[in-house]
């Protein structure tokens, strides 16, 4: 959906992940190529868009493509995933993207004449799921309505923050520990600063519209943190 090339998207029901929590994970790739290897070619476009995080954008995109991205990547083209069935992911929270911006999926997808009870994208999933996170940095040229409902606008400064709250969606946002929080921002609860009160799988209130009223804020952290001041002041 964002520039026209084939992409695969594929769910799984295991995570490690200690912020996240056990959550269905979504990984959304690049069709013919491995993921850190198009991070490097600028395929990552066709599923990152023109994210100011990604690698081409001189960006600082926490996700380490060779790990569980590749690792996902290689079992889908070693058959890893052929005949799964949705019930898996039945009332388990979904993570919208683990990797890639879930804008580049469509909400629909319908059978093909070669698999027409095939179909699929996000509703799908979403019926299925009980509650879920997303994020996308597509918000500002983004022209389905129905996006603000499901996803939060991925906003690396204030004055987007602005942008995106006028434009209709509440948004998560990264800055540093020593910038002051705004007016209607909460604190992530699974972030450190909060205690880690939460994580997202108890949490969910980063589902769009369809969540609290507050938007999200978070200090950058982990391998993001040393080159965040950067990317926020360059994206004002």
């Amino acid at each position: 959906m964002i520039d026209g090339s084939p992409i695969i998207a594929i769910a799984t029901v295991k995570s490690g992940n200690p912020k996240t929590g056990d959550m269905v994970q979504t990984w959304i790739m690049a069709d013919g190529v491995e993921p850190h290897k198009a991070i490097e070619s600028g395929d990552d476009k066709s599923v990152c868009g023109d994210c100011t995080h990604r690698p081409a954008n001189d960006g600082s995109c926490y996700v380490l493509t060779f790990q569980a991205p590749l690792s996902v990547y290689r079992a889908y083209k070693r058959g890893s995933y052929a005949g799964r069935t949705m019930e898996q992911f039945r009332d388990k929270p979904l993570r919208m993207g683990s990797y890639g911006d879930p804008l580049a999926v469509p909400l629909e997808v319908e059978g093909s004449p070669d698999d027409p009870e095939g179909g699929g994208g996000w509703r799908e999933l979403i019926e299925i799921t009980k509650g879920r996170t997303g994020y996308t940095h597509q918000w500002q040229t983004n022209t389905i309505p129905a996006w603000k409902e499901l996803v939060m606008a991925s906003v690396d400064n204030p004055a987007e923050a602005e942008a995106a709250t006028k434009e209709g969606w509440r948004y998560f946002r990264v800055t540093n520990a020593d910038a002051p929080k705004a007016k209607g921002e909460a604190v992530c609860p699974a972030s450190e600063e909060a205690g880690k009160k939460l994580n997202c799988a108890s949490c969910l209130s980063c589902s769009g519209q369809s969540g609290q009223r507050a938007s999200i804020v978070i200090n950058a952290h982990g391998s993001r943190a040393k080159n965040y001041r950067l990317i926020e002041h360059r994206s004002t």
